[in-house]
């Protein structure tokens, strides 16, 4: 079993890539119950398995047409936009060491690029408007009643005649534009590594210089983070919030306005995908955040970091 973090701090501060660049793989469920049992079932289970092995009906067609639930997906340095944020138990990889052993690499969630690929494929058979809406039906959940409409989906033809082909008709295309997709946009070996590098060494640096940022703003006790900080007290009364959670907040909108917050906030991060079962003994640690804190939020709570003294 792979090192526990029980802290939500020591997760926050593998976001400044520290000694190692992070991968992180988040544990899903409906609320911290069910987070918290599939988490063990995974570290009784010694692996985490792709969700061809699991069920794909939370991915989306697309993703699954394109091969790729056959891979464990992980997010480099923080939270994937979109998931993650609410859960509080997952496994941290160090990414560089995955690439190694054979880990691959998207520079950027491939579903827009597979959504135009469809668009683009059923577009020689369909008018605009149908190849647009064959593209919407492949960005629906994996579900057999989502992938039947999708796959029968047969408007009338552009060519004249009556109704085109049936999308199942003419699915080896679709599946080859996919294919293409991922030959274009999905790095191995040591291109994955340097494409890794260069992206982590600019969010790293950012958000460190960021957190630099903030810290002054607490340290010297400015007038700008105890006008945010009476502020987020006062918004609190009588709730329990802690101390700790009013200094973060306040020195988060010390920076609010800086132009790298939002450069740091809209930088999607790359995905890495492990072939098949990803071995637990690969993990450097695992974390289970207790049920007081609600996941992570990034990049709000790399601020905790500036005020540690600060009553938690």
């Amino acid at each position: 079993m792979p090192p526990l973090l029980t802290l939500k701090d020591e997760v926050i501060q593998l976001w400044l890539c520290g000694t190692f660049i992070p991968a992180f793989h988040f544990v899903h469920g409906y609320d911290h119950g069910q987070q918290k049992a599939r988490f063990q079932q995974v570290l009784d289970s010694g692996y985490l398995r792709p969700a061809a092995e699991v069920g794909a009906q939370n991915m989306y067609i697309l993703d699954v047409l394109a091969g790729d639930d056959n891979n464990v997906f992980l997010s480099a340095v923080r939270p994937a936009q979109g998931m993650g944020g609410g859960t509080n138990f997952g496994f941290i990889f160090n990414a560089l060491d995955l690439i190694q052993r054979g880990a691959l690499l998207n520079e950027h969630d491939l579903l827009r690029d597979y959504e135009h690929a469809t668009q683009e494929v059923a577009g020689r058979y369909y008018y605009s408007d149908s190849a647009h809406s064959a593209s919407i039906y492949g960005r629906q959940r994996n579900t057999p009643e989502d992938r039947e409409r999708f796959l029968s989906y047969q408007p009338w033809s552009s060519t004249g005649g009556g109704r085109a082909p049936a999308i199942r008709e003419f699915l080896p295309e679709i599946v080859a534009a996919l294919v293409a997709v991922q030959n274009k946009s999905r790095f191995v070996g040591d291109e994955a590594a340097r494409e890794l590098s260069l992206w982590a060494g600019k969010i790293c640096g950012d958000a460190n210089t960021l957190l630099d940022m903030a810290k002054s703003h607490v340290e010297s006790q400015s007038e700008a983070f105890r006008k945010w900080y009476a502020n987020a007290m006062q918004r609190w009364h009588g709730k329990r919030r802690p101390r700790r959670e009013a200094c973060a907040s306040a020195a988060r909108n010390t920076v609010a306005g800086e132009q790298l917050i939002h450069e740091v906030m809209f930088n999607s991060p790359p995905e890495l995908l492990w072939p098949g079962r990803l071995p637990l003994d690969l993990a450097v640690a695992a974390f289970a955040i207790p049920s007081r804190h609600h996941g992570f939020s990034w990049p709000d709570d790399l601020f905790r970091l500036a005020c540690y003294g600060t009553e938690a």
